[in-house]
């Protein structure tokens, strides 16, 4: 059972590689979700029009879990919390790969989008909670590229296979590597102790800020939504006259 750091104290190198993965295996599935919906699209039946839906239902997955990520963290441990975003990330996966409609396709991409936003978050709430300045840094610049990395793969390997039912199974079982990672190798982070009145002031100064983010979010959501609408329902009307 891994231990508990406490906040400051530096993770071990086997920590900052299970951190490096997991933004590998985030930038992996935005690589693969692209073509995927594209050639799922096709598969189906499904008009092009809709695909900026589904799209854009990824999107609101990650926004509508911040607003919770936060807080379930402090409540039950960041470790956790990251872990289950993976199992989440992978059953809405398995969603993908068995969706037959436009309904379980969306549905599956919240799920899948939920997943990554708890990634993203404690990823990054570890990496603030244990190392220096100069190492925060220069993670993230590694984490860009890990990311990066990921996308590329993604692309790659979804244009070499061209295979659907091939690509979902990979993607669930690098979340399940990533699970498993998490769970033999990083530790819990311990959260900082305060008093109880600061922690009440802090706690609503944090639900605050998400809330102000996510309601960005989410009209970023709706204004995505409309755009797509549009586009896809109005403008091939006219390029037809």
């Amino acid at each position: 059972m891994p231990s508990v750091l406490a906040v400051g104290e530096p993770l071990a190198p086997v920590h900052w590689r299970v951190l490096l993965w997991d933004r590998f295996v985030s930038g992996l599935r935005i690589g693969i979700i692209f073509p995927l919906v594209v050639a799922w699209a096709e598969l189906h039946g499904v008009a092009a029009d809709h695909m900026g839906l589904i799209y854009a239902c990824g999107g609101l997955g990650s926004v509508l879990n911040s607003l919770v990520c936060a807080r379930a963290a402090h409540r039950w441990g960041k470790r956790p919390v990251m872990a289950a975003g993976a199992l989440v990330a992978a059953i809405g996966w398995s969603l993908i790969g068995l969706s037959q409609s436009l309904i379980v396709m969306c549905g599956a991409q919240i799920m899948a989008g939920a997943g990554l936003s708890a990634a993203i978050i404690l990823n990054d709430a570890y990496v603030g909670a244990h190392s220096t300045a100069g190492k925060r840094s220069r993670y993230f610049a590694f984490a860009l590229a890990f990311r990066g990395l990921g996308i590329a793969a993604g692309a790659v390997l979804f244009g070499w296979l061209k295979s659907i039912a091939l690509m979902v199974w990979i993607v669930i079982a690098a979340l399940a590597l990533t699970y498993a990672l998490i769970a033999a190798f990083l530790p819990e982070s311990e959260l900082p102790l305060v008093e109880p009145e600061m922690q009440e002031s802090a706690e609503q100064e944090v639900g605050t800020t998400v809330w102000r983010k996510a309601r960005a979010g989410i009209a970023m959501w709706v204004l995505f939504f409309l755009a797509e609408a549009f586009v896809g329902r109005y403008v091939p009307i006219h390029a037809q006259d």
